[in-house]
Parts: structure tokens; sequence; C-alpha cells
């Protein structure tokens, strides 16, 4: 079936006639008789793997969250100076490199972790992790819709593994052998 014919057989009363569907040789008309529910073990496991998937995921990110919540402390003035929305905001026209360039050279401290080495991320390390990703370049138009979000995403990273080896310390699990060998693959 079309993806519209099955989106509107789903919302169907039993009984009911559809609304008309044009393709490409014609129409289509149908009375919906009875529904049914085709017993498909590979679409099930499917499925079932990918709830598993999403709620490990989302377990993950919160665990990232809370460790970083725990951890981490930010400057908020820091913070504050480092919103490409509202440097975009005073300065329309800018590029992601002019808007960068003063951040590369800011040495503020935006997040401490203490009891850390190194506890401390600036703002120059942040912005040069993002220009780093920007494989072609950064004279490009700002877009604080892609860059806030890559900052961020690059912030959790680097929090989360400061904040994630104190833990894993703490936990005595930074003596298992089994995370001393994922260490050592990730070192590679």
């Amino acid at each position: 079936l079309l993806v519209n014919i099955a989106k509107a057989a789903t919302t169907m009363e039993i009984g009911a006639i559809s609304e008309v569907f044009r393709q490409a040789d014609g129409f289509v008309l149908f009375r919906l008789i009875d529904r049914r529910f085709v017993e498909d073990s590979n679409a099930l496991q499917f499925a079932r793997n990918n709830i598993w998937e999403t709620q490990r995921a989302r377990a993950g990110t919160t665990y990232i969250n809370q460790l970083i919540d725990e951890y981490a402390t930010f400057n908020e003035d820091a913070q504050a100076v480092f919103d490409f929305a509202a440097i975009k905001k005073a300065n329309p026209d800018i590029q992601l490199g002019a808007a960068l360039e003063p951040l590369l050279k800011d040495q503020r401290v935006l997040a401490t972790v203490p009891d850390a080495d190194p506890g401390q991320i600036t703002i120059a390390e942040v912005a040069k992790r993002i220009e780093e990703t920007y494989f072609h370049g950064t004279g490009v138009a700002l877009k604080p819709g892609e860059v806030d979000p890559t900052k961020n995403d690059i912030i959790q990273d680097m929090l989360f593994r400061i904040a994630g080896t104190l833990e894993a310390k703490k936990q005595g699990l930074d003596q298992q052998a089994g995370y001393l060998r994922e260490v050592e693959e990730f070192a590679r």
C-alpha cells in the first residue's frame, strides 16, 4: 500500500469508505471490511530492537546529563558571550569565521570540573572544535540554528569525558580489566 492509503486505513472505522486517492494509473477508493495484522517475526524483532535502542540512547543521555550536572559548574558570563544567536542578532550579515575569531582567542573558562585534570574547558577550546567541524572552511554565513547545537554537543562531549572519567574512578571502574581495555582501544 502507498503510505497515504495505509495511513488513512489505520484511522478508519470498519465498514467505512475511504476518500478517493489519486495514483499514476487512476484512482483508488476502498471500503474497510476488517483489520488484521500480519505476524512477521522479523518485523516484530526489528521493532523490538528499535524500541530497545531508543530506550538505551535516552537512558544514556539522561545519565550523561546527570554526571555533567553533578560534576560541572558553568561560568554564566562566559556562556552569555558564547551565544551564536545573540552574535547573529547583533550582526545579521556576520560569517561564521568572523564570529569565531574573537572566541578562538578567549581564554575564559566556560566550565569547570573540580578534581579533574584537565578540569576546565575554555571558550577558545570549544571554538576551535567548532571550527574543526567545518571541513570546507568558515567563510559561510553564521547559522545559529546549526552552530549553537554543534557547540552544545561539543561541550557535552568534553564534559562527559572529564566527568565520566571521574565517575569511573570513583566507582573503581578504572581498575577493571574491561575498562582498561576500552581506554586502550580508544587511545589508538
